[in-house]
């Protein structure tokens, strides 16, 4: 049965529309939980009566961007949906205030396509398939930000909110300011509805790529210490700093997801990748001059070394569409830390080892971002220190019931040495059903639970793993279940 709702359109469990929209995310490890019903406004006004809806249901919200979370958080047992696909599907640009707006909905690619076609740069995120929504939510690790922070902070300027009241604010950092502050970085736990965005642009400059790729063996000490080394003789504006480690029968269809004794024992790739944006070649190859020398050492297992090229966007979406590949039933998990900004780096380098190197599925991936941004916590609720990045994403295809089980303990056991080095993890990878750690400083944690009181009493939006106990000293760390 589906029900039109103004421009809208709601569906009711039973109907082919109603799965189709309940498994709508990029992993096909769905959970087996069922709303009461989806949602799938067209208009702001659609949205205020999806809110109302709930709220007279006496029932909670999800509301579903992209679809790029993992644990699939807005998918509620007997709640109400809001996938937000067609509320302003586009990308609009207004040449007086040099800024753009879009939906939540609109993806990173969509975002980035649009403003490069006038010349403008909005860092958006590196998955090509995220929700502009979940990415700003969520604080925003954009491209470029280890020299200008995260999107949320330094280029969100504005946005259109939907509040549990039913009621419709813009806020800035002038006019609702609170919502301003939580809607950039409270990520699967805001209170509110994002239904537009706006964000300063700057002129954009071309694009270029260096890769260097190594074979792991017995080298990834040396590998990491190259690395950290060299990224900090990388000056911080215009160049971009980050490495994966991989199977090369990732991309062997026919292989299956076990990894094979002779990939275990040394045919772990480690890619090193920069990206410079800049005018000219000669400019780029300053930019990414440290890399250019290669230590003796590391020579001898140095499989691939591509000098600085011009590349484009497309490239580098595909690219990162490569790395988290979806569609043909890969079913994801994702853990993740975020290094402390003084953190011994010999130390850090051996507690992250099994989470980049002793990877469990031929399709997972380990990662290392160069984020180095100290978000301000009175600016906005994203505010954790983030020097590195790290993470694994787990990829599997089959369909063992023991499998994930398995998995989800390598993930924990993976990450157990890590975190002990780590300030918290990057709230878009939070997983209630996995490894707890902060998202927050404790000032913004408290911040938060204050206003997640004040404006939705009723916890009409599910905020699973965080504590709103009125004494916030109860717990070490309320985003812990």
């Amino acid at each position: 049965m589906e029900r039109l709702l103004s421009s809208g359109t709601v569906y009711a469990r039973g109907t082919a529309e109603y799965e189709s929209y309940r498994t709508s995310y990029i992993t096909s490890n769905i959970p087996s939980r069922y709303p009461r019903e989806i949602h799938v406004p067209s208009t702001v006004r659609d949205v205020v009566a999806a809110v109302n809806r709930a709220r007279s249901l006496n029932v909670q919200i999800g509301v579903r961007s992209g679809g790029h979370s993992f644990p699939c958080s807005s998918l509620i047992e007997d709640g109400v949906l809001v996938d937000m696909s067609n509320v302003n599907r586009r990308v609009l640009y207004n040449p007086h205030t040099q800024q753009v707006d879009f939906g939540p909905a609109v993806r990173v690619k969509e975002a980035m396509d649009g403003v490069a076609r006038i010349g403008r740069f909005f860092p958006t995120g590196h998955a090509p398939s995220v929700g502009m929504g979940g990415f700003v939510l969520n604080g925003g690790q954009g491209w470029f930000m280890r020299g200008w922070g995260v999107t949320g902070e330094q280029w969100v300027v504005k946005m259109e909110i939907v509040t549990p009241a039913g009621e419709v604010v813009v806020a800035s950092k002038e006019q609702n300011a609170e919502w301003f502050w939580a809607a950039r970085g409270s990520g699967q736990w805001f209170p509110g509805v994002v239904t537009r965005i706006w964000g300063r642009t700057v002129p954009s400059k071309r694009l270029w790529h260096r890769t260097l790729t190594f074979r792991v063996g017995e080298r990834y000490e040396e590998l990491m210490r190259f690395v950290f080394e060299r990224e900090r003789r990388t000056p911080r504006w215009g160049a971009e700093v980050a490495l994966c480690t991989f199977y090369p029968g990732r991309y062997e269809q026919d292989k299956g997801d076990e990894v094979g004794d002779r990939e275990k024992d040394g045919m772990l790739l480690f890619a090193v990748e920069m990206i410079a944006m800049c005018d000219g070649l000669k400019e780029a190859q300053t930019l990414l001059s440290a890399w250019e020398d290669v230590p003796e050492k590391l020579k001898e297992c140095l499989v691939q070394d591509d000098p600085v090229r011009a590349t484009n966007w497309d490239e580098l979406f595909a690219f990162q569409d490569s790395l988290v590949p979806y569609g043909n039933g890969e079913k994801w998990l994702c853990d993740s830390i975020l290094s402390e900004p003084d953190v011994d780096e010999d130390e850090l380098i051996k507690a992250i080892q099994p989470a980049m190197c002793d990877l469990p599925t031929r399709l997972s991936v380990g990662c290392l971002y160069v984020s180095q941004a100290t978000p301000d916590e009175q600016q906005q609720c994203c505010s954790l220190p983030q020097k590195y990045y790290i993470a694994s994403f787990v990829g599997w295809k089959d369909g063992n019931a023991e499998r994930e089980p398995r998995l989800r303990k390598w993930m924990s056991s993976a990450f157990k040495e890590a975190e002990r080095l780590g300030c918290g993890m990057y709230i878009a990878d939070y997983d209630h059903t996995q490894r707890q750690s902060r998202v927050m400083t404790r000032h913004a944690e408290e911040s938060f639970a204050k206003f997640k009181r004040r404006y939705d009493p009723g916890n009409i939006f599910s905020c699973v793993g965080f504590s709103f106990t009125p004494d916030m000293d109860t717990h070490e760390n309320p985003a812990r279940i």
